[in-house]
């Protein structure tokens, strides 16, 4: 079936769970980058939506959660996913390749994904004050 230009179908989390067994964190990530370039691509032919841009992020989210993804939670220099469809290394990739934005991912011992902008950890590094 193809919605809103973009072939999908349906997959069950087992499945991709199958598809991705053996394969490295830095492989899923690669993988997610890949992908993340079909939303880029349309949401901006199919939409008119830029998604790298930052006041258009939670478009893009809404977008995912829409399709089952998980939950999303944005602000100025944070995603929280929960409830992911894909492990956090493919969402990792797959966020930074759509949005065109560097993230760091920060271990958390819950199951939640947490993504945090690396130009707002830039600006929080040089704001440090030095004793």
């Amino acid at each position: 079936m193809v919605i809103h230009g973009v072939r999908q179908g349906l997959v069950s989390s087992g499945s991709v769970k199958e598809l991705l067994a053996g394969r490295s964190e830095k492989e899923m990530y690669e993988a997610g980058k890949r992908m993340g370039r079909t939303l880029k691509d349309s949401a901006l032919v199919e939409r008119r939506l830029d998604v790298t841009r930052s006041e258009n992020f939670k478009a893009a989210s809404q977008i995912l959660e829409d399709q089952g993804w998980g939950v999303f939670t944005m602000n100025d220099s944070r995603m929280v996913i929960v409830d992911s469809f894909l492990p956090p290394a493919v969402i990792h990739g797959y966020l930074e390749g759509a949005l065109s934005v560097n993230l760091k991912r920060v271990e958390t011992a819950e199951d939640v994904i947490v993504l945090e902008s690396m130009s707002v950890l830039a600006r929080r590094k040089a704001h440090r004050v030095v004793a």
